[in-house]
């Protein structure tokens, strides 16, 4: 019953995250996504944010490429998400992830990152622009 509890919390922050986040995006689009979000989400890594064991937030990777940042409305602007962010730059050594053009907060936040911008591209299911951005730990830089 926890797991499920715990899956559950992801799943809601998942959906109100995105619905908060991209009001110019129909609800229905994310609504309808749920299900096709679930069934990856075995093969996704996912990192959460806790305080006395409950859910406040979580990253997941799929790969190197980060599939969501999502940190619950009554948690946020706490340092959170930078965490998070943090957690899986420390864990390898390159990583990607896409945000939508319209959006300038996240792509702020990324950009704060030291992700870099590496190209546009349209979402196929929004129709919407997104951004896709790079980052690869100083380090590494030039070992690749």
């Amino acid at each position: 019953h926890h797991e499920k509890r715990c899956l559950d919390t992801v799943f809601g922050f998942w959906l109100e995250g995105n619905l908060d986040t991209y009001p110019f995006i129909d609800a229905f689009y994310f609504e309808d996504n749920l299900t096709c979000v679930k069934s990856p989400f075995p093969e996704a890594h996912m990192i959460a944010a806790k305080d006395a064991g409950i859910i406040l937030g979580f990253i997941d990777l799929i790969k190197s490429s980060i599939e969501g940042l999502f940190v619950g409305l009554a948690y946020r602007k706490k340092g959170r998400g930078k965490a998070l962010i943090d957690a899986v730059k420390n864990e390898g050594s390159a990583l990607t992830v896409a945000a939508f053009s319209k959006k300038m907060g996240v792509i702020w936040v990324y950009q704060r990152e030291e992700f870099v911008l590496l190209r546009r591209k349209k979402n196929c299911g929004t129709g919407k622009e997104s951004l896709i951005f790079f980052f690869m730990r100083k380090k590494d830089v030039g070992d690749a």
